[in-house]
């Protein structure tokens, strides 16, 4: 995404809209306290700390074994039936399973020197939401055993978004083009999928909400693609919104509880699927990233938005003018949807 994307969605420009949906368009302090539920700290716990969850506790919540949680002045490793988990002390970015994710807060250890490191409520969410069954976070019901998507190609219209330097490819079309792929892959599945845009149109950032909402769908993934000054940069990253009450993985100030913040843990549990297959692609793992953008924090279902490459870098911009590329990032967006599902 872009600074143009950022602008965009400041002044919500105005364009056609379109009947179809398929939507895919380390902070140092600790943030405020978080009201969502854990279990009561110790007397001694700062009250910046009031609300977070021993990690011992969390290892239970899991159903760990016993050896399956290590910790160290570092940070610690948790494994649990179905993952592994590792945290750095101090840190905003752990490892599930290899893949990269930057958590709402780093976690802390409370004295300073134990071994009692406490996890922000909202991270200990997350970890719950892959460790639980699909049927409990999606609207299946006998008569009704399909998830609607909605994709959303970011972008369209007068509203390029980024453009490459080198091969004069323009966001807007790849994201399109990405999200026909991904509806292609996903018709042969038991999902039912829709568009915000499938032709060149400007649509507002309004717009695509209200069509999701509309829908209604089950999940949004909105589809874009990087760029920025430092020409070196590349990779892959998915975001969701932030918790309420914790800052965006850029930093900024935090903010009060938002729409999307109502689907927390399926926004993780899409987000982890999603992103795990793009990791997969052998380009940087940059990682499950936390932002508000417009469609992420009005969103009326669980959303992601994913960033399949930067065309600043002249060699992704290359791999993304590629149709075989190109591919393959549909194909890895299409088995994260299925594994979210499945």
């Amino acid at each position: 995404m872009s600074f143009s994307h950022t602008l965009y969605s400041a002044i919500r420009s105005v364009g056609a809209g379109v009947a179809c949906c398929l939507f895919m368009a380390g902070c140092a302090s600790l943030p405020p306290p978080s009201s969502q539920p854990g279990k009561p700290p110790p007397a001694s716990l700062p009250t910046s700390l009031t609300g977070w969850v021993p990690l011992a506790d969390v290892a239970r919540r899991l159903q760990a074994p016993a050896a399956g949680l290590r910790v160290s002045a570092k940070g610690a490793t948790l494994k649990t039936p179905s993952h592994t988990i590792r945290l750095v002390a101090g840190s905003r970015s752990m490892e599930i399973d290899g893949a990269t994710i930057w958590l709402n807060a780093p976690p802390a250890f409370q004295p300073a020197g134990s071994k009692n490191l406490y996890l922000s409520a909202p991270d200990v969410r997350d970890l719950e939401s892959l460790h639980t069954p699909p049927n409990k976070r999606l609207p299946q019901t006998a008569r009704r055993r399909y998830l609607t998507v909605m994709l959303d190609p970011g972008h369209g219209g007068e509203d390029r978004g980024a453009t490459s330097a080198v091969t004069r490819q323009q966001e807007k079309d790849l994201t399109l083009d990405l999200a026909r792929r991904v509806a292609a892959g996903l018709a042969r599945a038991p999902v039912h999928v829709m568009f915000t845009r499938n032709d060149d149109s400007a649509l507002p950032l309004d717009l695509r909400v209200t069509l999701t909402a509309n829908a209604p769908a089950d999940c949004l993934v909105s589809i874009h693609a990087n760029a920025a000054p430092n020409l070196q940069a590349a990779g892959v990253e998915t975001y969701l919104v932030p918790a309420a009450g914790f800052p965006s993985t850029s930093g900024g100030a935090s903010e009060a509880v938002a729409p999307g913040n109502r689907f927390a843990d399926a926004n993780f549990a899409l987000a982890f699927a999603v992103h795990r297959q793009l990791a997969k692609l052998g380009r940087p793992d940059r990682g499950i990233k936390r932002a508000r953008y417009h469609v992420l924090r009005n969103a009326p279902c669980p959303a992601i938005l994913v960033e399949v490459g930067f065309l600043s870098n002249t060699s992704e911009a290359r791999r993304l003018e590629t149709s075989d590329y190109r591919q393959r990032l549909a194909e890895a967006i299409i088995a994260g949807i299925r594994a979210y599902v499945d």
